[in-house]
């Protein structure tokens, strides 16, 4: 998305994908650049079964469309 901007893909035929198409909610969240470590090691979830939100560095704030916890390393989110 630019020079400033990486999103990481859902594959099409993924197991997140079908979740996401599944739940028919997600959120895309900015995420502090120093938290890049964190977010890669976290992809290897993309290919399991959905887990309990506490497995993850969620914030305590959620959503406001959707009410989903937002993860804790993201910024300018609401």
């Amino acid at each position: 998305m630019g020079a400033d901007h990486y999103i990481i893909s859902l594959r099409h035929a993924g197991k997140a994908c079908r979740q996401a198409e599944t739940v028919k909610k997600i959120i895309v969240s900015p995420m502090d650049p120093g938290a890049y470590k964190m977010v890669y090691s976290l992809g290897k979830n993309h290919m399991q079964e959905l887990k309990p939100k506490d497995n993850f560095p969620f914030s305590e704030r959620v959503s406001d469309v959707f009410h989903l916890p937002l993860p804790g390393a993201g910024i300018g989110i609401r």
